[in-house]
């Protein structure tokens, strides 16, 4: 969802009207859009992840295995009524609206209800109230449903450091050894994300979804979270005390001068310090996971704690 474009076209308003109409048409029920930047041209960081505007398409009843079916359906139909391209589609149906906008104030429908212009909307009409809906129904579901992530991607980051081969072993072709150290950066931002995101919803801080930007991400967090969080993240803070996005820089590096600042960094000494800070915050998020969450999820949760202590101690005897 983000771009190296210097300057993008985003649509806007009135292409959202003329794609609520049509939209309305193929049988929305509501039709929002949120413009985090209004005007429709602008200069876009993908550094700083600025979000792309977009539409919320919200209909009566949604087969939830065919979500992802309706989201290019219905982008095509607002490519086709304007002409331009929507690169936020959100689907989803009038109960499970109601509810997550209302009740889970970490998720994207939360945000979106408050941020966002209602361009159609009508009665609901056949709808069953009483359906399990698809997303999570509460905040801390949201962090329970990201345990299976943050494993999956502590076990990346460790992986990654114990195969990363020694610096020279590919002779003349040196870039792919620092592309894959890249890679490895890249994948520890994310177990750090993930760790943020679980401290997010146990605590019902602010808008955590779709969120990759750590300084956002802290923004939500109060208390001692948010103090821990800040402290753990120091080793990170770079120019104006912003922090790197290599989720980004690890998508778009390959070939892009945009990124040469950043990419100075790479190197074994920076993937040992952002990989601690991965191990770290999962740690701390792991902990608060485990006096917030129903007792069932304690051996999910000890599974976690196993691996990002893998992880640190995999550090120990790799990148020396």
């Amino acid at each position: 969802m983000t771009t190296t474009t210097s300057e993008r076209v985003e649509p806007t308003l009135d292409d959202a009207r003329t794609a609520a109409k049509a939209l309305a048409s193929a049988g929305a029920q509501q039709v929002l859009w949120h413009d985090p930047i209004p005007g429709g041209e602008y200069d876009f960081d993908p550094m700083w992840d600025n979000p792309p505007s977009g539409l919320v398409v919200i209909v009566d009843e949604l087969n939830y295995a065919e979500r992802y079916r309706k989201v290019s359906e219905f982008a095509d139909i607002a490519k086709v009524a304007t002409g331009k391209t929507f690169v936020e589609v959100h689907v989803t149906d009038v109960p499970e609206w109601a509810h997550r906008s209302k009740k889970v104030v970490t998720s994207f429908e939360a945000w979106a209800a408050s941020n966002s212009i209602c361009l159609h909307a009508r009665d609901p009409a056949g709808v069953l109230w009483s359906k399990e809906i698809g997303m999570a129904y509460s905040s801390e579901q949201e962090a329970q449903r990201l345990l299976a992530s943050l494993q999956l991607s502590l076990q990346a980051n460790c992986y990654q450091i114990q195969t990363l081969p020694p610096t020279g072993e590919f002779g003349n072709n040196p870039l792919l050894r620092r592309n894959m150290t890249i890679m490895s950066v890249s994948q520890a931002h994310m177990g750090i994300e993930l760790g943020l995101k679980i401290l997010c919803h146990l605590g019902d801080h602010g808008h955590a979804d779709r969120v990759h930007d750590f300084a956002e991400l802290l923004e939500a967090l109060t208390g001692a979270h948010k103090q821990e969080a800040i402290e753990i993240l120091k080793p990170l803070r770079w120019h104006d005390g912003k922090y790197i996005n290599w989720r980004v820089v690890g998508i778009y590096c390959v070939g892009n001068d945009e990124f040469s600042d950043e990419l100075a960094l790479v190197g074994d000494d920076y993937l040992a310090t952002i990989s601690s800070v991965a191990a770290e915050m999962a740690l701390f998020a792991l902990e608060a996971a485990g006096k917030k969450l129903n007792k069932s999820f304690r051996p999910q949760i000890e599974e976690v704690i196993s691996q990002a202590l893998d992880l640190r101690s995999q550090l120990k005897t790799s990148l020396k």
